[in-house]
């Protein structure tokens, strides 16, 4: 679940359910001391905010003005987990780390405006899929977490994340930092000990 931003169209921007599934391989380094890493895949959705805007304005006997928006509503990920876990005792274990993803794909709206004598009507509006310039290839993340075991290849695990990185670039007209932060919530399967 991710808690999402703070936008300037609305309150919490990127809230909502996600998906996330990997594969792991852990090391012991001590009886106590793990490390691990692997390959996720997930996604971050319910994005509102526009995070490019641009409008044209053409004069003649009245002026019309054109804005032009993307918005990038749902974000693909693959990324490379980088954890710790500490074994606190046979059932329980506690995890720091990174998570550094990399955007694969995305699904944009493009909505463009005309505005005329201060009507404003959509004159185009298209949806399409592909990772568009002004969208941050990486999205790090650190995390901690807790894990308890249910029974010998199981275990529930939660774990709170938190972007050090922004989604979108930046610039003059929409300047905010999408920087989600999240809790992890999921079944972990241990296929060889």
């Amino acid at each position: 679940y991710s808690f999402g931003w703070k936008s300037a169209t609305v309150a919490r921007d990127g809230q909502g359910f996600n998906y996330y599934a990997g594969l792991n391989y852990g090391i012991y380094l001590t009886k106590k001391l793990a490390f691990g890493f692997g390959v996720q895949a997930y996604n971050i959705n319910h994005i509102n905010q526009y995070y490019y805007d641009i409008s044209k304005t053409e004069y003649g006997f009245s002026f019309v003005t054109t804005q032009t928006t993307v918005t990038s509503n749902q974000l693909y990920y693959i990324s490379t987990p980088v954890n710790f876990y500490y074994t606190i005792n046979r059932l329980n274990s506690v995890q720091i780390g990174a998570n550094i993803g990399y955007a694969l794909d995305a699904l944009n709206s493009t909505r463009v405006y005309s505005v005329i004598e201060n009507q404003r009507t959509v004159t185009y509006q298209k949806n399409k899929e592909g990772v568009f310039e002004g969208t941050n290839n990486l999205n790090i993340m650190l995390s901690a977490g807790y894990r308890h075991r249910l029974c010998r290849h199981m275990w529930v695990s939660s774990e709170i994340n938190y972007s050090v990185s922004d989604l979108f670039n930046n610039y003059n007209e929409i300047n905010i930092k999408e920087s989600p932060v999240g809790i992890k919530l999921g079944l972990q399967y241990t296929l060889f000990d």
